[in-house]
């Protein structure tokens, strides 16, 4: 079945502002396991896990779109037309929309009753789920183009006026400030208790998650930083322009080995499983290489810089190219699975959901893919939550050791991808029993 549709929502909640969006569907509806994506032509697809064949798009008109996060039974996406859209997960029909004032690269995070989203405007906004109605907002210096860490108690978000803040994740109001007075435009990631991210300097700093307190930063890189940092079994990594890879000692802040030359530049954030790196080049290459002493595993050739985010979920990586077309990649022989073909650059993060119907992103960072566990939350730890685990809380850290984390107070979890990237850039791995407030 194929049908046009023409929405148009009256914003109440963005100023009263009339605007347009259009949804396509080409299959009939299903409630299987689907992956979503943002072109560069202001498009979001919809397309089935297994197979990569198209359900939906859903046209913003607009230059582009973040990377998109799923959670019960919505699709929330940022776009260059200043709108943050909700878009049922199933059949591609808009839900609401909400203007922000200037356009959105990074990426929503929802928690299944709030989605937050950071703005142009330099805004990071709490935004009803169901009703796309403005809970609080939270007013920076510059434009936000990294995603939001949202803890159980706590917002986290970088912006481009140089600082990192803390945010009440209740009220909106400021706990805390760290200001570099330099750009950051990367999505922070949280491990161990310690906030990481990069500014446009070329430093790596890392922050007391708590009080916002200096660890350490370093300064020893002679080229630009081109992604986002992440975290695996007590180690930092980051892509330079130099075309390598650094590896940074949580504890000491030191350099642990000489830089890895991955012969291109890398230019998607990183995503680290089972002690494995994955990341895009600016020579078209889907990269996996070991952390170990196995080194690079493989390398597949695309026809186009590899800028979204590598998304790693039941033995297969998902990934868009500039090249147009988006990949589903075996993780061990780097063979390919399928492609989809679509009408423009792929740079956004994938959100796989095994049931759109009701499921939560089990990756999506859009950038970005940041997080870990607050401090004041570990206590409460009750399970021990897999990449299957679903449900409302917060962002999931992107470090190895948060794939098996403990669930914490309120269902802030460690995740395996954005957040954050830019926004990130993410993945998202959420778990059902927490509540928003």
């Amino acid at each position: 079945m194929r049908f046009d549709r023409r929405t148009f929502i009256l914003g109440a909640a963005a100023g009263g502002l009339l605007s347009a969006s259009s949804s396509r569907s080409t299959a009939a509806s299903a409630d299987g396991p689907a992956v979503y994506f943002g072109g560069e032509n202001g498009t979001l697809y919809a397309v089935g896990m297994e197979t990569g064949r198209e359900r939906w798009e859903f046209d913003t008109g607009s230059r582009g779109v973040s990377s998109p996060t799923v959670g019960n039974g919505s699709v929330y996406v940022g776009s260059t037309d200043n709108n943050l859209y909700s878009v049922d997960a199933i059949d591609g029909a808009s839900n609401w929309e909400f203007d922000t004032g200037k356009g959105i690269q990074a990426s929503p995070v929802t928690t299944g009753e709030t989605v937050f989203c950071g703005s142009g405007t330099g805004e990071l906004y709490a935004i009803d789920a169901e009703n796309g109605e403005e809970r609080w907002r939270f007013t920076t210096g510059k434009r936000i183009v990294s995603t939001p860490i949202v803890g159980s108690t706590t917002v986290y978000v970088a912006s481009m006026d140089g600082s990192l803040y803390a945010i009440n994740r209740t009220n909106g109001t400021q706990k805390w400030e760290y200001d570099t007075s330099i750009p950051i435009p990367n999505s922070p990631t949280i491990a161990g208790g310690a906030i990481y991210f990069t500014d446009n300097n070329t430093n790596l700093h890392s922050i007391d998650v708590q009080s916002g307190e200096k660890n350490w930063a370093y300064t020893r890189v002679s080229r630009s930083i081109t992604t986002p940092p992440a975290v695996f079994d007590g180690t930092v990594y980051f892509g330079t322009a130099g075309g390598d890879i650094h590896r940074i000692d949580v504890a000491t802040g030191e350099r642990e080995w000489r830089p890895y030359d991955v012969l291109g530049v890398p230019v998607s954030p990183l995503e680290v499983v089972s002690g494995v790196i994955y990341f895009g080049t600016d020579n078209g290459n889907i990269v996996a290489f070991d952390t170990g002493p196995e080194d690079n595993r493989w390398r597949y050739q695309t026809d186009g810089d590899v800028r979204s985010w590598p998304t790693v979920v039941d033995g297969t990586v998902y990934v868009g190219s500039d090249d147009a077309t988006f990949y589903a990649i075996d993780v061990k022989s780097g063979g390919e699975q399928w492609t989809h073909r679509a009408e423009a650059a792929i740079r956004s993060a994938p959100s796989v959901v095994r049931s759109p119907g009701d499921g939560y992103s089990t990756r999506s960072r859009l950038l970005f893919k940041p997080q870990q566990t607050e401090p004041e939350a570990a206590a409460t730890a009750t399970a021990t939550p897999t990449i299957e685990d679903s449900g409302p809380g917060g962002n999931a850290d992107t470090s190895e050791a948060g794939r098996t984390a403990p669930v914490t107070d309120r269902g802030l979890l460690p995740i395996g991808a954005a957040a954050l990237g830019v926004g990130g850039l993410g993945a998202w791995l959420l778990l059902r029993g927490g509540s928003d407030g």
